[in-house]
């Protein structure tokens, strides 16, 4: 007598199988537009380090230029509030500090907080 045994997944597993890949399918295209967002704030950040003109600006001047390099970068949902600017010793401390929150599922958000920091020379 031959015995027939199961070869492969069956209908249960390939549905928590699909399930699982969905699942992070849709996480990962929530997250892709935070995460690029993020490399256009990090591009703004190192762009100021490299200007010159940042080491003579008043605060709130520098406080306008980042405003408008996030808004040609397309890097939204920051504005001044998030913007810290100090001068401790001839350094000029520049801090961007800014969460995104996120709807993943229902009432499931996800919420990613970033601080960048950058010093500059200042007069």
């Amino acid at each position: 007598m031959i015995i027939n045994r199961q070869k492969g997944m069956t209908m249960i597993g390939w549905v928590l199988t699909i399930a699982v890949i969905g699942f992070f399918v849709v996480v990962f295209m929530k997250l892709v537009p935070v995460y690029v967002q993020r490399l256009n704030v990090i591009a703004v950040m190192s762009s100021l380090k490299d200007d010159a003109s940042i080491q003579t600006m008043g605060p709130d001047e520098v406080t306008q230029t980042i405003l408008k390099r996030l808004d040609v970068n397309m890097a939204g949902g920051i504005g001044k509030e998030n913007i810290y600017i100090t001068t401790n010793n001839n350094l000029r401390v520049i801090e961007l500090e800014y969460e995104v929150r996120r709807n993943l599922f229902g009432n499931h958000d996800i919420i990613i907080s970033y601080l960048s920091r950058i010093e500059v020379p200042s007069q």
